[in-house]
């Protein structure tokens, strides 16, 4: 037997307790990589929180600019998922962001999607009578501006939440622990993280984390994030600017129409000031889109390139 061979023969000894503690069999394991998306995350959001604050103080901009506040938080995210992506080896469509998607069919499958499941909603609500529709306080020439601006402003905000609770840290717990369980928990940080919205309530965030689950569907369907952030952003557009509902718990000031409510909570969601829409009909309404949308089960790509 040769030298070479007598050397390759020779196995390596198995990782000890403090490799195994951080590293499994392929990477770095699934919490201490969530660890450094925190790390990296966390210190980045301070500082832009801070030279923000300054600004303002200074009166170099607004003190609150709705879609100037969605823009950087989406910004903040998507900084810290490409750097993930480098720190990993990874492509960001690993992550459930191809950008060569940007705004493509898929993102106006879902927002297509999203209208219709929210005038569903409302026309279910209308038919059982616990609804009525007045004004709101966006009208004549000025209502095409304001509608876009808003709709810019629900697709930044519906991007930092799919990509902070879809997007990397719904990757690594899957890495983890497989896709399923993984959704499960996504969906339940993605309700509790509304939890400190004015006028929210346990049911609202309940609600929350089950249309959380049917975006994580939504995922699984497509093989990525942009179905699922062109209906969030446009069931969110006409939940808050079009019919002038509350969206978890706010009522946005700007609004072409304004749905009073009234009725069985059972049917209107929670208490009548909060004009919750009801979570079981959302929930089959946006289910059976997330179905009908798909081509197939995808999900993530777990593998390196």
């Amino acid at each position: 037997m040769s030298t070479g061979a007598s050397i390759s023969a020779i196995e390596k000894p198995p990782p000890g307790p403090v490799h195994s503690f951080f590293f499994n069999s392929a990477e770095l394991r699934a919490g201490w990589r969530l660890v450094i998306f925190l790390l990296v995350l966390i210190p980045l959001f301070v500082a832009v929180e801070v030279f923000v604050f300054v600004l303002r103080r200074r009166g170099s901009i607004p003190d609150s600019v709705p879609i100037l506040n969605d823009l950087i938080t989406a910004s903040l995210i998507f900084i810290t998922t490409a750097v993930m992506a480098i720190i990993e080896k990874r492509d960001l469509a690993d992550y459930g962001l191809p950008l060569r998607e940007c705004l493509g069919r898929r993102f106006w499958l879902g927002a297509v999607f999203g209208l219709v499941t929210m005038t569903m909603v409302v026309a279910a609500m209308h038919v059982a009578g616990v609804i009525a529709f007045s004004k709101g306080t966006v009208q004549g020439q000025a209502l095409a501006t304001y509608a876009t601006f808003a709709a810019i402003t629900f697709v930044f905000g519906a991007m930092f939440e799919e990509l902070t609770c879809r997007g990397y840290l719904l990757f690594t717990l899957t890495t983890g622990f497989g896709f399923w369980p993984a959704a499960l928990v996504s969906s339940a940080i993605f309700g509790l993280l509304h939890a400190g919205n004015q006028g929210e309530t346990a049911f609202g965030c309940f609600s929350t984390g089950v249309f959380g689950f049917l975006f994580c569907v939504l995922l699984r369907r497509t093989g990525n994030l942009w179905m699922p952030i062109g209906f969030h952003a446009a069931y969110n557009w006409a939940e808050s600017f079009f019919y002038g509902t509350t969206d978890s718990g706010f009522l946005a000031h700007d609004r072409f129409l304004t749905i009073e409510v009234s009725g069985s909570r059972w049917l209107t969601g929670a208490r009548p000031a909060r004009k919750e829409v009801c979570s079981a009909w959302r929930s089959c309404c946006c289910s059976r889109s997330a179905w009908a949308s798909g081509c197939g089960a995808r999900g993530f790509r777990t593998s390196r390139r």
